[in-house]
């Protein structure tokens, strides 16, 4: 994508644009990052979608916003590798406990 502003998340530079969807008649696109499953929100056309994604508006990643991400990306920048994967460890095994206390 030659207009788009780089990439703030994962560095991949190879954006797609992809049909998502189709309602009826109506089709609907989103710019998206195979590297990391970031994408712009569902668009009526590619150049809406290529819009959102060089705005910054709407952009998820697993469901959450840049907003969302952003804090867990600043301090994942500041951990190492072993911290990284301690802290994956010690949130996975707090969801599981809290899942286990709704069933």
């Amino acid at each position: 994508m030659s207009k788009s502003l780089k990439y703030p998340f994962c560095g991949d530079d190879d954006v797609k644009i992809k049909l998502v969807g189709t309602k009826g008649t109506s089709e609907a696109y989103a710019v998206m990052c195979d590297g990391c499953g970031a994408r712009s929100g569902r668009r009526e056309s590619k150049e809406l979608a290529v819009n959102a994604w060089d705005e910054r508006a709407e952009i998820l990643i697993d469901g959450l916003t840049v907003d969302e991400v952003r804090p867990y990306i600043e301090l994942a920048e500041k951990m190492n590798l072993c911290d990284l994967v301690r802290e994956n460890k010690r949130l996975s095994d707090k969801i599981m406990y809290l899942e286990c206390r709704l069933n």
